[in-house]
């Protein structure tokens, strides 16, 4: 007697055709039907019974591309899930012979939809298992708690079993880890080591350059990267203006978080610990547009959390105007900010807000690039 056969995950892959005379192969040797002959048989050549009993096998008969593949094959509707579709064939539903076969055949192939190639941003193909791997690991550092395989092939639009094959190479690698009482899954440790490692390979300089040079070509003003140390501004880095009269800061000078646009432009983003020292010490005055009060600067912080950049109007230099806008990595912290300064002749307050606009876009995409995610709940 034929006994039915486990599909299995190869029947939702690329490669379902082969699958299946494979199995049916198998399966009508087992039987001691005489259906091979020399070499496979496509599906139509076997006998009505055979094939519908060996259709009638696993849950995967259910998938969506095995489904329609049921019906070209059959010439007929077949109900969803195994049973209904056993049931079906052995109630009637006779396969077609080899000519109806290939009139559907035709008919399909001329109707399905052109493959869509998916590609990356510069055109080359992309690699599609490891699309989907990567596809899973963010799915699962999107979740706050653990994930059950069903709700994580829902939020990737995989099948369960592909979905449970890439997992199960993850956590056997270490990147995934499933809880052994509730089955469901966490990302793992090793995935924290990658991150420490590209912790150590992007140097704010380093990564941050052609971001400094597109913003001085951009605005045509000398462009400044710094970050924070304590209650300063450290400068790193410097593209200087193609102008005769320009401003100019050497790598490592250090200056006021309250009273310069980098600086503003990070403590409005720093935890109130770190920013609380700040308002607490006694504020310089260093020109007659110096905030130098409590009530001043906690204002003009506020002013830009809302609109996402800063401006030095004059307080730490007369004659001088900065526009400052800030940059944020993987962890969500402020680690830097970029500027623009020059003479207020030409960084007028009008040419300050145009400039801020293309500011803020470079800003964003350097922080993407250190890995900050704002969409991603963590």
């Amino acid at each position: 007697m034929f006994h039915p056969v486990d599909f299995g995950a190869a029947v939702a892959d690329r490669d379902l055709d082969r699958a299946f005379e494979r199995r049916l192969g198998h399966g009508a040797a087992a039987a001691g039907a005489d259906h091979l002959n020399e070499g496979r048989r496509p599906l139509h050549a076997y006998e009505p019974d055979v094939a519908a009993v060996a259709l009638d096998a696993g849950p995967h008969v259910v998938e969506r591309g095995v489904h329609a593949l049921f019906e070209a094959r059959c010439g007929g509707h077949v109900p969803y899930g195994p049973r209904a579709a056993g049931r079906s064939f052995r109630e009637g539903l006779a396969l077609p012979n080899e000519n109806q076969f290939r009139e559907v055949q035709a008919t399909t192939s001329d109707s399905r939809p052109p493959k869509v190639r998916r590609t990356t941003g510069s055109g080359r193909p992309k690699v599609q298992s490891v699309d989907r791997t990567l596809d899973v690991l963010e799915s699962l550092a999107s979740r706050r708690g653990a994930t059950g395989i069903s709700e994580l092939s829902q939020l990737v639009g995989l099948h369960v079993s592909t979905v449970h094959r890439l997992l199960a190479t993850l956590v056997d690698r270490g990147y995934v880890r499933q809880d052994p009482e509730s089955s469901r899954y966490h990302l793992g440790s090793r995935v924290f080591t990658l991150a420490s490692a590209a912790d150590l390979h992007l140097d704010l300089r380093l990564v941050a350059r052609p971001y400094l040079e597109r913003l001085m070509r951009h605005s045509g003003e000398t462009a400044n990267l710094v970050t924070s140390s304590e209650s300063e501004v450290v400068y790193l880095d410097q593209v200087a203006s193609m102008h005769l009269v320009k401003m100019f800061t050497a790598p490592g000078m250090r200056a006021p978080l309250y009273c310069t646009g980098t600086g503003k432009a990070m403590l409005a983003f720093k935890p109130d610990e770190a920013v609380e020292p700040v308002l607490a010490a006694p504020l310089r005055r260093y020109t007659s547009k110096t905030l130098v009060t409590r009530p001043a600067l906690e204002a003009e912080l506020a002013w830009i959390r809302k609109h996402g950049y800063s401006v030095d109007n004059e307080e730490m230099e007369d004659g001088v105007r900065c526009l400052a806008v800030p940059i944020f990595d993987r962890r969500r912290d402020c680690v830097g900010a970029m500027s623009v300064s020059g003479p207020t002749t030409r960084m007028t307050p009008e040419r300050v807000e145009k400039l801020s606009v293309t500011a803020r876009a470079i800003a964003d995409e350097l922080s993407r690039q250190l890995g900050f995610e704002s969409e991603v709940k963590l």
